[in-house]
């Protein structure tokens, strides 16, 4: 028997070129949508190997839209469609006729998705917005946008993480998915624009926030132990909370540290000279053991640890397969290959490769075929689509967020901003990370739920919710007594959602792990160089899996509507890490095809940056005649980058910028995130905003950055301190009388204690 998926039914006309739109549309295809892919007659203008894995499990039809029978096609294509998907920039499809407002508006039931790099709405259209100046413009590239080991110098650095494009796709897939579920209630599709420019600012999250009081100190240098190994591999020891670094100093260390009171993480926050003695001295210890013996002996003790391995080694680890992150397929041309696989999963419709990619237009007489017998939907009376804001996609449904640090949070609040009503339950005595930011538009409930009182609660909650979000380790859910099977017992049809840093099976399955064990496990700390592989300043993994573990929420809630059945849902770190760095994953299964499967990195030529008198510059520069006019513009010859290096350092990047442009050439000065959140053209767009937090002041923050036109997202309300909330959701349960019982047994409570961390 097949095995039902979650857009089963669902038609999507994929026109993206590069990597956002394409990837979107790969994504909706292995969650069961048929994908008819629509090139030019020559071909996917983007000619790489990532081509292997973004364009699988999609028929194929080649059209030259400035043809008129085929134009005549693609509106065809189109009138039939549930879903179309193009990352044009803004007026290139309406000039062909098939813009988003004439399509709605003969196909009232369409959902018409635009990716282009900068959107409608912005002054820079117009502009080619490639990955690079997306990039160069938001922070990605500018000096201190990584955190290296200590004592490394920071310095700007071409990323050749496709983020902009990658990050993109996960918010198109979230608006489209909501999208579909407002259509399942009412009838009617509607637009919706994510340009890459905004997608960034996901992105950047709670890096851009800024704060009138600064943080409280919470971090101290013996934390994050980031070194090598006696086999000289670098591996990873997380030390963040301070019961893990109470439990590996106990574990490991000597007794005369013990004796000198260096297993005490607050006094290491009061003393940063003594941290840094401490760090050193762990990195020295962790130097006699190899990596294996360490990754062994430290997960046993729960502190969490990973070793840093690179793309190839995660290609072939058990756990990527494992976990679904790698799948094999076997492709026309290539043969069979290990490639990103899925970057969640659901227990009643997993995904699945529907098919290996298909030639340039294998499937046109087909398609024709399919246009012929339904030619009678373009007869069908449409009528208007109604262009006024809706209520909200999710309106009317009840989540519950019992996630900690960042990933999870972000995930309940991505459903908060489609219109869902979230409850956000912390501990009364647990460390609390990022509120501001990941608790926007949530009641937030400091609920006790290993107390008799405090689960009574809880099951008051889980009946009336229909998802359930949490990130808790290992057998933790088993133990509380909220193990999936204990929720579907109180509420059968709930969407169960687990997030987590490894995924589903294989070793390393429950393993406590934060943002940089995502970047070690899947080689994308390989990415950038400097002093050993530097941890990204940007949550990538964390917001990523924010993303992605909506979207499997999304894609749950609209197949219950079509079904009645809830199902389990998870996304991880890793999986995340593996898409974020989707150009690059993809190899041949054996040693006799993976040389030739070997994926390169982005043309060194094409993409630099450039240490300019004043500030950086970046270049983009792919073709021949670029690299002619590079040498009009600069006198230096091809490939001489010592002498390019060397010019650029003579004059300030806005001269560069404005030379270079004259020339034809993509460039962009490098802003950093500050420059980015502060410029006026991200705030007009709503992209940094400015709110007043009860109990905290003014803040900054990033907006959403997708655009709906009938259920658009709101910028949810602003949360206060932890608990402020709890009074609220408790009377709602009707459970007033019983407040003042629940506060004495320490069931609930309205705020934290002074001495738990809470980093706003």
């Amino acid at each position: 028997m097949t095995v039902p998926r979650a857009l089963d039914g669902i038609r999507v006309i994929d026109f993206g070129q590069y990597l956002a739109g394409p990837l979107t549309a790969m994504i909706l295809a292995d969650n069961g949508a048929d994908v008819i892919r629509v090139d030019p007659p020559t071909g996917p203008r983007w000619h790489h190997s990532v081509n292997t894995i973004v364009q699988r499990g999609k028929r194929s039809i080649a059209l030259d839209l400035k043809n008129e029978q085929d134009l005549g096609v693609a509106m065809k294509l189109i009138a039939g469609a549930d879903v179309v998907i193009e990352g044009f920039r803004p007026g290139v499809m309406d000039r062909l006729q098939l813009g988003p407002a004439a399509m709605t508006k003969a196909n009232p039931e369409l959902i018409y998705a635009s990716l282009p790099g900068f959107g409608k709405d912005d002054p820079r259209a117009h502009e080619a917005g490639w990955e690079g100046i997306i990039g160069a413009a938001t922070g990605h590239f500018a000096p201190g946008s990584v955190l290296p080991t200590v004592g490394a110098t920071r310095i700007a650095e071409f990323s050749p993480l496709p983020l902009a494009s990658v990050f993109a796709a996960f918010i198109a897939l979230n608006a489209i998915t909501s999208a579909l579920i407002a259509r399942e209630r009412d009838g009617l599709g509607q637009t919706i624009e994510v340009p890459l420019y905004n997608a960034m600012f996901e992105l950047i999250g709670i890096t851009g926030q800024r704060a009138a009081e600064p943080p409280r100190k919470w971090r101290h240098a013996a934390m994050d132990i980031h070194t090598k190994t006696s086999d000289d591999r670098w591996i990873l020891i997380s030390l963040q909370a301070d019961r893990h670094y109470r439990w590996f100093a106990k574990e490991f260390f000597p007794q005369d540290w013990i004796h000198s009171g260096w297993d005490d993480p607050t006094r290491l926050r009061r003393d940063g000279e003594l941290a840094l003695q401490v760090r050193e001295q762990i990195c020295q210890l962790v130097r006699t053991k190899s990596a294996d013996v360490w990754e062994r002996d430290v997960a046993r003790i729960g502190v969490p640890v990973g070793i840093c391995q690179s793309t190839r080694e995660w290609l072939q680890d058990s756990q990527a397969h494992s976990s679904g992150a790698i799948t094999k397929v076997v492709d026309p041309e290539l043969g069979t290959t290990l490639q990103a696989g899925f970057p969640f999963s659901m227990s009643l419709t997993p995904p699945r490769v529907g098919s290996a990619r298909h030639s340039l237009d294998a499937d046109r007489q087909e398609i024709l075929r399919e246009l012929e017998a339904n030619e009678r939907l373009s007869e069908v009376s449409r009528v208007a689509v109604n262009e006024q804001a809706s209520q909200s996609a999710l309106d009317g449904l009840r989540v519950l967020d019992l996630t900690t640090v960042v990933a999870g949070p972000t995930a309940g609040r991505i459903l908060a901003e489609y219109g869902a009503s979230v409850t956000k339950i912390n501990q009364p005595n647990y460390y609390i990370l990022c509120h501001l930011h990941a608790s926007s538009g949530k009641d937030s409930v400091l609920l006790d739920i290993s107390v008799p009182e405090g689960k009574e609660v809880l099951w008051r909650l889980v009946e009336q919710a229909d998802v359930l979000i949490h990130n808790m380790p290992g057998d933790a859910p088993a133990r509380l007594g909220i193990s999936e099977g204990e929720i579907r017992q109180r509420r059968p049809d709930i969407i169960y959602c687990s997030i987590d840093t490894y995924g589903p099976g294989g070793p390393r399955q429950g393993r406590r792990g934060y943002e940089p064990f995502g970047q070690a496990a899947t080689g994308l700390l390989c990415r950038s160089t400097g002093g050993g592989p530097p941890i990204y300043k940007f949550a990538v993994c964390d917001f990523g899996t924010g993303e992605l573990a909506a979207s499997a929420i999304l894609l749950a809630l609209y197949h219950r509507m079509r079904s009645g059945q809830g199902q389990h849902v998870r996304a991880s770190l890793v999986q995340t890490a593996t898409f974020l760095q989707i150009p690059f994953m993809l190899r041949g299964e054996t040693e006799a095809n993976d040389d030739e499967l070997e994926v390169p990195p982005f043309a060194e030529n094409a993409n630099r940056i450039y240490k300019c008198l004043e500030g950086w510059v970046y270049v983009y520069a792919p073709e021949a005649e670029d690299n002619r006019r590079l040498h009009a513009a600069t006198g230096v010859g091809d490939g001489d980058q010592a002498g390019l290096e060397r010019v650029f350092a003579g004059e300030s990047s806005q001269k560069w910028v404005s030379r270079l442009r004259a020339v034809g050439i993509a460039a962009l000065s490098v802003a950093t995130v500050e420059e980015a959140m502060e410029d006026e053209r991200a705030k007009k767009l709503g992209l940094s905003v400015v709110r007043f937090h009860p109990d905290v002041g003014e803040v900054r923050l990033t907006g959403p950055a997708s655009r709906l036109s009938r259920t658009p997202v709101k910028l949810t309300a602003p949360t206060s301190l932890p608990g402020t909330g709890t009074q609220k959701v408790i009377d709602e349960l009707g459970l007033s009388d019983s407040f003042s019982e629940l506060l004495a047994s320490g069931a609930v409570a309205e705020r934290l204690p002074e001495d738990i961390i809470v980093l706003l």
